[in-house]
């Protein structure tokens, strides 16, 4: 049986296309023949699943179309719509899937999808996006409680269950984490020029500091111009380095397995470091990590612009780098358990379809 993976998956972006991987592998576990859109070829390769760039070809003779996680809900101000070169293909590709599937007659079921998860009523998602869910889609599961109100809004009938990357230490159970030494390492991934504060307070803290390593990840792999994440500077110590995600998703896993402390702005790099054991704090994060972060925290976690000093401080004060202290432990772990019922979710899709 085909089945076609719809998403976000043309920027070589490291949640996305760890979702498709996700999601495709189990559906070939289930005898399914899984085919997705845009999928990076060297990722396809390695992980052996078709991908294709030709929207009809995704979708002809496919018998289930879903829409494989992602920021589907999210609904950024007008005025970035109206200038981000990003928010207008977005909504392109929606264009796109809604004139395909009236093409082929086909609904989509969209898999762990969220939005901000602010628990607002007044969002109003763009036209083709509102048009897909409203005519193609009556079904879907949802990542984030917060975004339930919007659900209700389009009428879908759905399931609230936590992140599919929730369960990424679960579903790839060969990355163990390395033994604690007196060395403390910290990754980075930040954007924009309102961080460069943050990123040379630790780099000087670093270069003070013997017993500690930064590492700045880039998480779109090369090729795709995604060149906005903070990297190293010239002339930082040697204990300072870069890390660049590739095809190879058990080199990433591995990387944020051997951190003491993650700071980043992104929900699915921060949830996947969380799951092998990895504090994450976000700095200037989008509203969607600030939500999940909030939701499963017991001490402060969530930072902004001006509050570098305050994070260099409890660097220092190893404050940062005890899990049990910062989160709700038992009530993350079940999280990470509950998040594999997308899978069931999917196979009783899969079931009705045979």
């Amino acid at each position: 049986m085909k089945v076609a993976i719809w998403g976000s998956y043309e920027h070589g972006n490291f949640g996305d296309d760890l979702m498709a991987i996700i999601f495709a592998a189990h559906l070939k576990k289930l005898g399914c023949e899984p085919i997705v859109f845009r999928l990076d070829s060297e990722i396809a390769k390695r992980y052996s699943v078709e991908t294709t760039n030709d929207i009809n070809k995704l979708l002809e003779n496919s018998s289930l179309v879903l829409i494989g996680g992602g920021g589907m809900l999210v609904v950024d101000p007008s005025v970035r719509r109206y200038f981000s070169r990003v928010a207008w293909n977005f909504e392109s590709d929606f264009k796109q899937l809604l004139k395909a599937l009236k093409s082929h007659n086909l609904k989509v079921i969209p898999l762990s999808i969220g939005g901000n998860g602010e628990n607002k009523l007044d969002v109003t998602l763009p036209k083709y996006r509102r048009a897909v869910f409203s005519r193609y889609c009556d079904r879907a599961t949802l990542r984030l409680s917060g975004d339930i109100p919007l659900a209700n809004k389009l009428d879908i009938e759905f399931e609230c269950i936590p992140d599919i990357l929730l369960g990424t230490a679960k579903l790839f159970n060969g990355i163990a984490r390395p033994p604690k030494t007196n060395l403390k390492r910290i990754g980075i991934n930040i954007v924009g020029a309102t961080t460069e504060k943050l990123a040379i307070m630790l780099e000087e803290y670093c270069s003070n500091n013997e017993d500690v390593e930064v590492v700045f990840i880039n998480t779109h792999l090369d090729g795709y111009g995604h060149n906005y994440e903070r990297v190293k500077s010239e002339l930082s110590c040697e204990r300072i380095t870069n890390f660049c995600h590739n095809d190879d998703f058990s080199r990433t896993f591995s990387l944020l397995a051997s951190l003491d402390l993650l700071i980043s702005s992104k929900l699915h790099l921060g949830v996947t470091a969380m799951t092998f054991g990895t504090p994450f704090i976000s700095y200037q994060g989008k509203k969607k990590t600030n939500s999940f972060l909030k939701n499963v925290s017991i001490a402060k976690t969530v930072y902004f612009n001006k509050e570098e000093d305050e994070i260099v401080a409890k660097l220092k004060s190893e404050e940062f780098f005890n899990f049990n202290s910062m989160y709700d432990a038992e009530k993350f772990e079940n999280y990470t358990v509950e998040a594999l019922q997308h899978l069931s979710y999917l196979e009783k899709l899969v079931e009705a379809k045979k």
